[in-house]
């Protein structure tokens, strides 16, 4: 037995009735900084009277998992008394060091994965050559080596998810999780209950044993929250207090719970006009303003433009198990520098999946091929389009001054200036224009939200 106890890492000291220290293994030792020798025999509340076991004697109950400090060091702490058919004859006493459990801990997860789910992408899938981009990735990976929290601007489908995604790739923490969560997906009271947890019974419905919060999922990783604009304002002060304090106060819990998480907040609105509008508090914003970084919209980057088709052209055929031994028809792609892209790269990805279905793999003389495309992706092929809208409406005017022309295509893209039978054809077009957005295509057309419904629903 004294060999067993001399080769553990654990400190291990048992005491008799009395308290008197009878075993007092060599990592016990190095703890207490006392030899065995001098040790045995002595009363343990003299030799370390923050490690007594005198209360675990007397009462006969057992304390486990203890934090204490003894020496400069954090340690965990066992009491556990030794109980015969005569009572209570003893106690037993061990410590192992925290950095130590936190280490193992540390090992267990970055052996058990490599990369966690959830992480898909690194700074290296930010695909494109423009300067605007190399500036990203070379801002990006600088952020990844500090734990500042970084708030990430930019217009919806820009990829700040994938940036994000990169930044915690590229960091110490990658071995840890990276937890993300849509702060305008959730309501307000369920939203609370995913970031911060709960303890058990802390509302009708709570899962029995209470839940983890987002933050505690995330510990020693990464939380993302996409969306922090649209962030309820009583949420907005709790999640200041976390950041500030470090700490996680579970919904009907007594306790906070220390937490150690980086965090990276997206959103694609005006954050400092929000502040002025009162629907964001001014100190939050501070706090998730430490780092900045933008993502370009993609009509700021049109040089990206080719490379960034071909492969979410390749992606897409991967994807849908097609063909794929040429890459994006030539007669889309000279197209693709004259369109806005106001969805951004999620709506490339949707037009180049649009066209491997509709096209991939089909033998098209050029003018079908071309045919095909103009129904496939009409928002390549919007000013023919809307020149051959206009065309009867012009033609009822012989003669047009510069500013009367002007005025004339102004009048032929609202709705009365498109003939009735066209009227179907030309809201889509306005509608893929404005990347889907109702309300601006509306303003376009002159028309109400509900007169759009009721046309769209008639063609």
């Amino acid at each position: 037995m004294n060999t067993i106890l001399a080769h553990l890492n654990e400190g291990v000291a048992a005491v008799d009735g009395e308290g008197r220290i009878q075993s007092f293994n060599p990592a016990m030792e190095r703890f207490l900084g006392t030899p065995a020798a001098s040790a045995v025999g002595r009363k343990l509340q003299a030799l370390s009277p923050g490690l007594s076991l005198d209360d675990v004697i007397q009462t006969g109950a057992k304390e486990l998992e203890a934090i204490q400090k003894v020496g400069d060091r954090m340690v965990v702490v066992n009491r556990i008394p030794l109980v015969s058919e005569s009572g209570t004859t003893g106690a037993l006493l061990t410590l192992q060091d925290a950095t130590a459990i936190q280490r193992v801990d540390r090992n267990l997860r970055s052996r058990s994965r490599t990369r966690l789910p959830g992480v898909r992408y690194s700074l290296e899938d930010l695909a494109g050559t423009s300067s605007a981009m190399a500036h990203l990735r070379e801002l990006a990976r600088r952020y990844a080596a500090v734990d500042s929290t970084v708030l990430i601007g930019g217009e919806s489908g820009t990829g700040k998810e994938v940036l994000a995604q990169g930044m915690h790739d590229a960091s110490p923490r990658r071995a840890f999780p990276f937890v993300a969560v849509n702060c305008a997906a959730f309501p307000e009271t369920l939203l609370e209950s995913e970031l911060f947890g709960y303890e058990e019974g802390a509302f009708t419905g709570a899962r029995r044993g209470g839940k983890a919060g987002l933050f505690e999922s995330a510990h020693n990783g990464t939380l993302f929250l996409d969306e922090v604009g649209d962030m309820p304002p009583a949420l907005q002060t709790r999640l200041l207090r976390v950041l500030q304090e470090k700490q996680v106060l579970p919904i009907g819990g007594l306790e906070a719970v220390p937490v150690n998480v980086r965090v990276i907040a997206a959103t694609h609105r005006d954050l400092a006009q929000r502040v002025r509008e009162g629907s964001f508090r001014q100190d939050l914003y501070y706090r998730l303003n430490i780092l900045r970084i933008e993502v370009p919209p993609l009509r700021e980057r049109a040089e990206d433009l080719p490379e960034l088709s071909d492969l979410l052209y390749r992606r897409a055929l991967e994807r849908l198990g097609l063909e794929h031994r040429e890459g994006l028809p030539e007669a889309a792609r000279a197209r693709l520098g004259g369109y806005h892209w106001p969805g951004n790269i999620r709506e490339l990805e949707n037009v180049t999946e649009r066209i491997a279905v509709l096209v991939a793999g089909r033998p098209l003389e050029p003018a079908d091929m071309l045919r095909e495309l103009q129904a496939a992706v009409p928002e390549l092929f919007g000013e023919d389009a809307g020149a051959m809208a206009d065309a009867p409406v012009a033609a009822d005017i012989p003669v047009q001054t510069p500013a009367q022309s002007g005025r004339q295509r102004r009048v032929s893209r609202s709705l009365a200036g498109v003939a009735h039978a066209s009227e179907a054809e030309h809201i889509r077009r306005v509608l893929a224009e404005c990347g889907g957005d109702r309300n601006a295509a509306c303003h376009i057309l002159g028309i109400s939200p509900t007169t759009l419904w009721r046309r769209l629903r008639a063609a």
